[in-house]
């Protein structure tokens, strides 16, 4: 953490929370004396670009306006001093927790105060009978200014205890992190010995070069995986480069063909056994599932074709690494079809770009030829 102040907190209850905050699971914790016990905790947490003429609730979240004056507030400013400005000059979300610990409670507080600004964000940007859709019966519309702005969490946040009147104001980056990104002499040193990286610009811009084009977009999907705030974009992101670098990638079929046409019959003879309805209806969802299956069994999945690859350009993979992508993969498939999932911790993400950007970058040079 950059910085955290805390007032009438009991030491162990501190630890905790820094322990919790520096990645340790409740697992791994054992504090001789500590003690969970429910309470009632009042969380806040600044928004930015977020501008209120008054107060709105949003099911148990509170968002109120700049420049309130509160006990909390007061609290706040004789801790924070020169930081106070974050939650005096920023829309405020309230909002109160029970739980058995702080870490716990401002977890679960910041879940569903991001929720309550995702169906914020929702009323005002889809909420117009432009869509055909309204919630009222009243004619909405489109303004710009509330189309283009993108209010945010502050990584800030006040949590207090409401029985023991503890608390704490912190901000929960863990480390002060550089804004501007420096390349010295050394990099240049680098560059001046990737002559066939910058070879690969100019074809890509005379020839329209398909499979470099592929590969260029997996740089920039995995440049928004680096660069992304929360870890299901960044790995739904890295699984978009992962994809681009596949492309055009094959790899045997899941069933050898030998097999495949017995298998296709025999489930649409089942089915057409089985099925009891409109003679109609069968007929399109047999042809269906007959696409459906050739495909299935023709098409080799993504993570065959990458294995594939790997082997091909000859990779230096760890397996490891080609686990987490396959992990990865199917994090992104729950995410993606609304299944609820455990994310990635971000040393994991940035091990799976990693990984990622080592097949990207041989597959790079492979087609000037260079790892053949």
């Amino acid at each position: 953490m950059s910085r955290l102040v805390a007032k009438r907190v009991s030491p162990l209850n501190l630890a905790y929370f820094i322990m919790r905050n520096s990645g340790l699971s409740d697992e791994k914790i054992n504090i001789e004396g500590f003690n969970k016990s429910e309470r009632v905790f009042t969380v806040m947490v600044p928004i930015y670009k977020l501008v209120l003429k008054s107060s709105i609730g949003l099911a148990n979240v509170t968002l109120t306006p700049s420049g309130q004056n509160t006990r909390e507030l007061e609290n706040i400013y004789k801790l924070l001093e020169d930081d106070a400005h974050i939650f005096k000059d920023n829309t405020l979300a309230i909002i109160h927790i029970e739980n058995d610990n702080i870490y716990d409670a401002y977890n679960i507080a910041k879940i569903q105060i991001q929720q309550s600004l995702d169906v914020l964000m929702h009323l005002v940007r889809s909420d117009t009978l432009f869509q055909g859709f309204s919630t009222t019966d009243k004619v909405q519309y489109w303004k710009r200014d509330e189309l283009t702005p993108k209010p945010e969490l502050s990584s800030w946040f006040y949590i207090e205890d409401n029985f023991t009147g503890e608390y704490i104001a912190t901000n929960t980056d863990k480390i002060i992190e550089p804004e501007a990104l420096v390349l010295d002499d050394n990099f240049n040193s680098k560059l001046s010995l990737l002559e066939w990286y910058e070879s690969l610009f100019f074809e890509l811009a005379d020839n329209k070069n398909k499979k470099i084009e592929s590969l260029f977009s997996a740089l920039k999907w995995l440049r928004r995986s680096w660069d992304a705030d929360n870890a299901e974009d960044q790995i739904i992101y890295a699984i978009i480069a992962l994809e681009f670098v596949i492309a055009g990638e094959s790899a045997p079929p899941l069933i050898s063909p030998n097999y495949q046409e017995s298998i296709i019959r025999a489930s649409l003879e089942a089915l057409n056994e089985i099925y009891i309805g409109d003679e109609k209806e069968k007929k399109l969802i047999i042809q269906q599932l007959k696409q459906k299956l050739s495909h299935a069994l023709t098409d080799a999945p993504l993570l065959s074709k990458m294995r594939s690859l790997i082997q091909r350009l000859n990779v230096p993979i760890a397996e490891e690494d080609i686990m987490r992508i396959k992990n990865a993969r199917t994090l992104r498939n729950e995410v993606v079809h609304g299944k609820s999932s455990e994310a990635l911790k971000l040393i994991d993400v940035w091990k799976l770009n990693n990984a990622i950007g080592l097949i990207t970058a041989h597959k790079l040079k492979s087609i000037k030829g260079l790892n053949e």
